[in-house]
């Protein structure tokens, strides 16, 4: 937990995640749907997302590379999703993990263009986002906790190409919101997975 605060306070870099730090709170909605974002792991291709869904679900292991301490329990297709509208389908793991809820949801969309569009219609509703930095990709993080205060959650939004990945970690009430570094290391592999299906 005094991991989880240095890292949202921005003050010293926690040992487990060195790499991965928040900066400023973004103030507005058109922060958020960014019109250059900060991409440094490469172009990558367009892909058909009927295709992209079949290459996800289709490996010899589900999401592979996740740590010791996750495994996945279910898969999903979603059609829709009402803060996504440009949404063509998404493939939603849950997994076991440490936390009352562990998932990975990749949107999968057409085009880039419109992976970013949704990516900032669904910040548009949080009432804060903070900026991350270290996933190679634009990245933010929401946190919030449910109204009867017996859940907090963390999600991770990442804009990959044509897809926004998204990792959640929700956590029973002895914290206000999810677990960072578990949504952290679950989205590192999403992204590493997703980047060899586009590319296969």
């Amino acid at each position: 937990m005094a991991c989880l605060l240095a890292v949202v306070a921005g003050l010293a870099a926690c040992k487990s995640e060195p790499q991965v730090k928040l900066v400023r709170p973004m103030p507005t909605v058109s922060d958020a749907a960014d019109k250059t974002p900060e991409v440094t792991g490469g172009v990558l291709p367009n892909v058909a997302p009927e295709t992209l869904a079949s290459r996800l679900l289709g490996g010899l292991e589900p999401l592979p590379g996740l740590p010791p301490a996750y495994a996945v329990d279910t898969t999903e297709i979603l059609r829709t999703d009402p803060a996504m509208p440009k949404l063509d389908r998404a493939v939603r793991y849950t997994l076991k993990g440490p936390d009352h809820t562990n998932t990975v949801t990749f949107y999968l969309h057409k085009t880039a263009v419109d992976a970013q569009e949704d990516f900032g219609m669904a910040l548009a509703g949080a009432t804060q986002s903070e900026r991350v930095e270290g996933f190679g990709y634009t990245a933010r993080v929401l946190n919030f906790g449910s109204a009867d205060r017996q859940m907090g959650t963390t999600r991770i939004l990442v804009l990959t190409g044509q897809a926004v990945i998204e990792s959640v970690s929700s956590v029973a009430a002895q914290s206000p919101f999810g677990d960072f570094r578990h949504a952290a290391e679950i989205v590192r592999v999403a992204i590493a997975y997703f980047e060899d299906v586009v590319r296969r």
